[in-house]
């Protein structure tokens, strides 16, 4: 390696390093003036929710009607309230199952369903 060659390398690895660190710090600007604000915990709780129902896609379960195709959502429970564990700051964990729009095959029933959760925290 020549001299010219090592200089581009390290010329070409600060750009990459610059780029890198000002994406980094205009998306931390970005979410500080918007108020974004991130809470492992409300994360973790809204994680759990989602992955405890988030397997409840066969016709046979309880939340679906008859095992017929089309499924078809029971009205119960579309939304709930989930128990939050011992140790938490958290005051609620909601959810609610809404159906999605219907597909191609113009069937008039859902071909997906929407699962949103709402996990509220104290304000800081």
């Amino acid at each position: 390696m020549t001299l010219v060659e090592i200089v581009a390398a390290l010329v070409i690895g600060g750009v990459i390093t610059v780029g890198t660190l000002t994406a980094l710090t205009t998306a931390i600007r970005i979410m500080n003036t918007v108020g974004v604000q991130v809470d492992p915990e409300a994360d973790l709780l809204a994680q759990q929710t989602l992955e405890r129902y988030r397997n409840r896609i066969a016709c046979d379960d309880p939340w679906f009607a008859g095992g017929a195709v089309p499924c078809t959502l029971l009205s119960n429970p579309t939304a709930g309230t989930d128990p939050l564990p011992s140790p938490s700051t958290a005051t609620s964990r909601t959810y609610a199952l809404t159906p999605g729009l219907d597909g191609p095959d113009a069937d008039a029933d859902a071909d997906y369903y929407i699962m949103r959760v709402n996990v509220q925290t104290p304000p800081d």
